[in-house]
């Protein structure tokens, strides 16, 4: 903050001589106090907002979702939503989602058992799967058979009639193999 009052107070030019960038330099410049130098230290200065927005769904379709949630318990947020819209009350499907959410958080809810398995399994992180790791950018492809992209499409030709097409292309060569199995 000297040197940049002993140049003529050109910000630009201070912020080119230290290496600042000048969103950094005048956040410093509107904290600086000469008598307190303690006050350009960044952890006096909380960053985190003074007033969070809470949430702003009448309690009315809170009440009506929790009472369809409990009755129909497997149902979803887009079934409710439109369950909802049939008795004529205006709303969206992410707000039935997050009201759901809200109301789970908050211990009100009560869902049989079988559906909360069902939520915690969905929670759960799924392991990589070992075939589907990407190879890394230095990964070099010298030869034919370095990398074959495998795919397979489930076909119907007929009604109750399926079929698997195998798929694989090599990298290389460009040559693509294919079979059908049942």
């Amino acid at each position: 903050m000297d040197w940049y009052g002993n140049n003529g107070q050109n910000a630009r030019l201070t912020c080119r001589h230290f290496g600042l960038s000048p969103d950094v330099f005048y956040r410093w410049k509107n904290r600086y106090n000469p008598y307190d130098l303690l006050s350009l230290e960044d952890d006096k200065i909380t960053r985190t907002p003074h007033n969070v927005r809470q949430p702003e769904t009448d309690p009315a379709i809170e009440k009506r979702v929790k009472e369809i949630r409990e009755e129909y318990p497997r149902w979803g947020k887009k079934k409710i939503w439109k369950l909802l819209e049939r008795e004529e009350i205006n709303t969206t499907i992410i707000t039935v989602g997050r009201t759901l959410t809200r109301l789970r958080e908050r211990g009100v809810l009560k869902e049989p058992p079988i559906v909360v398995a069902r939520i915690e399994r969905a929670k759960r992180r799924r392991k990589p799967r070992f075939h589907a790791i990407p190879k890394d950018w230095d990964y070099i492809i010298n030869n034919p058979g370095d990398l074959i992209q495998v795919d397979t499409v489930h076909v119907h030709p007929l009604l109750g009639v399926r079929r698997y097409q195998f798929t694989a292309c090599d990298y290389i060569t460009k040559r693509t193999a294919r079979c059908a199995a049942k």
